[in-house]
């Protein structure tokens, strides 16, 4: 950051778009600290929203090393890349879907790709297109991703796709063990439920293997419990019927800290500001202190916004792997210019990569 990235967007400010990354193997989730740093960086260094661009990914199965897999080692790349793959597809649309810009995979045929692995998320989430759907989760280990599709004539779907507008769910759940799920699903404005499809992939012999089942839905909303394994997917697709509002009902507006990949100790605290428009705080129904961090073990690290103090949630990390967290905040105690304090309990500390306000209102 400090030898290259930073020298060469402050050279290139007026010009660049953004940065681009190669993503091989490692943590899934990890990227997308880093995609917070850049943006957060252009907007308080630049006045200017830069995004990311991967123009290479693939999980950890090297074809350099790897060049004859036997079958059973074949099916358990299959597995893993199929488990990196949605995990790092479904938390960038969860956290950074206004940061990161594209996902390259290789096609059929190169030595990173596989059909039955990369090839199976592609397909199980093949719907997962068009405009994104507000989604409101309290766990942040269950990325919830909705969208519906098929009202934007500049990117119609493809031919083989059934020619309608569906509502699209898609649930990852990145613990590590099973979860039930409760979800209330509403149709937008005007528009009605006729029917749902359920997507899984499981697993027999190690091999992914998408299953489809239908089920009864209809009328505004939906209510659905699911019950989803440890890394793995379920995929809900609603076709629609009637009027679809796609009136925007919801604004949601981050607004970053200037302090940056800085080191916080229980003798040195960080004090920082974050600026908010006023015209956001008029009514604001939900806000969210996001972070990213590395380091950062359970209860170690608290932070007070305009004097009301919060336990930062856990994130332990290698060196050089931030990763993004999020903290629900009181909304009705945010101004025009709030003051942050970041402590940490332990002498050994943190690193603080970025911090921001996200402020939702109608």
């Amino acid at each position: 950051w400090d030898m290259v990235y930073r020298p060469t967007l402050d050279a290139a400010a007026a010009l660049a778009d953004g940065v681009h990354d190669h993503d091989y193997g490692g943590d899934a989730v990890k990227m997308p600290a880093n995609y917070e740093l850049v943006t957060a960086y252009g907007v308080t260094a630049h006045g200017k929203w830069l995004f990311n661009y991967n123009t290479e990914t693939a999980s950890a199965a090297d074809p350099q090393a790897f060049t004859e897999l036997t079958d059973q080692a074949a099916r358990a790349a299959d597995r893993l890349k199929f488990n990196w793959t949605a995990r790092k597809l479904l938390h960038a649309l969860r956290f950074v879907p206004d940061k990161a810009r594209s996902f390259a995979w290789f096609g059929a045929g190169g030595p990173w790709w596989s059909d039955g692995g990369e090839g199976v998320v592609m397909t199980l989430l093949r719907n997962l297109r068009g405009r994104l759907i507000q989604v409101v989760n309290p766990d942040p280990s269950v990325y919830v991703v909705a969208a519906i599709d098929g009202t934007d004539p500049l990117n119609p779907r493809p031919a083989d796709m059934p020619q309608r507008r569906e509502l699209v769910v898609a649930v990852f759940n990145d613990h590590a063990s099973e979860r039930t799920i409760e979800l209330a699903i509403d149709a937008p404005p005007a528009a009605a439920f006729s029917g749902a499809i359920l997507r899984r992939v499981d697993f027999p012999d190690g091999v992914p293997t998408l299953r489809e089942e239908s089920r009864n839905a209809e009328g505004a909303r939906d209510l659905l419990n699911l019950t989803v394994g440890p890394r793995a997917v379920v995929c809900v697709t609603y076709p629609l019927e009637g009027e679809i509002d796609l009136q925007t009902r919801a604004r949601i507006t981050q607004h970053f800290s200037a302090d940056l990949l800085r080191s916080v100790r229980k003798s040195a605290p960080l004090e920082t500001t974050i600026d908010i428009p006023a015209d956001r705080l008029a009514a604001p129904k939900r806000a969210v202190l996001r972070f990213a961090a590395e380091r950062l073990a359970e209860a170690e690290g608290e932070v007070s916004v305009n004097g009301r103090r919060y336990v930062l949630p856990r994130c332990p990390t290698p060196d050089n792997a931030p990763m993004v967290r999020e903290l629900p905040i009181d909304p009705s105690g945010l101004r025009p210019r709030n003051a942050l304090v970041f402590t940490a309990v332990g002498e050994s500390g943190y690193l603080l990569c970025t911090s921001s306000l996200i402020v939702e209102s109608e």
